[in-house]
Order: C-alpha cells, then sequence, then structure tokens
C-alpha cells in the first residue's frame, strides 16, 4: 500500500512537471509569434507563422490532458491515502441537521 502510494505520488510530481514545462513552452512560442508578427518579420498567413500556431494549439491541447490526468492520479492519491474525496470537504451545518 504504501508503495503504491509513493508511485502514485511520484507520477503525479512527474505530470505536474512535464505541464510546467509544456506551458513554458506554449508561453515561450506565443512571445515569439507577437514578436515576430509585431516586427513585420512574417505575417500571420505565412507558413511559419501557422506552424507556430499549430505548435503553440499541440501545447495548448496537451496542457488540457495532463490537467485531467494529474486530477484522476489526485484522486486516486486520495483514495489511496483513505481519505475520500466527499470527506476532504467539511458537511455544512443545514446537511448536519438533517
Amino acid at each position: 500500500m504504501l508503495a503504491q502510494r509513493k508511485k502514485l505520488f511520484r507520477k503525479r510530481r512527474n505530470i505536474s512537471d512535464v505541464a510546467f514545462v509544456t506551458a513554458l513552452v506554449g508561453i515561450i512560442l506565443m512571445i515569439i509569434h507577437t514578436e515576430l508578427i509585431t516586427g513585420h518579420i512574417y505575417t500571420n498567413a505565412s507558413a511559419a507563422a501557422i506552424v507556430v500556431k499549430v505548435f503553440i494549439t499541440l501545447s495548448t491541447v496537451d496542457l488540457l490532458g495532463m490537467l485531467i490526468w494529474y486530477h484522476l492520479v489526485d484522486t486516486k492519491v486520495s483514495v489511496s491515502v483513505g481519505v475520500s474525496v466527499s470527506k476532504q470537504y467539511p458537511q455544512s451545518d443545514l446537511l448536519i441537521w438533517l
């Protein structure tokens, strides 16, 4: 049980690291694209601009996938610790009275 939990923590950390790098790549590509457009080095319709936009889109889609994957692993970590997701949030007074 402890080994599985450590493995899940490691997996969650790795997903977080890769998501961070993917986000940085997307931000850097967007800055490069904006600078090249405003510097009139190429236009929005050029092949280079389209390639950069495709890579920006791919990094965004990859980041969304990693976000979903991170939350799936995080839920598994919560369950393996023995704390269900519903116990993490305290109940309101209204629910206690019912």
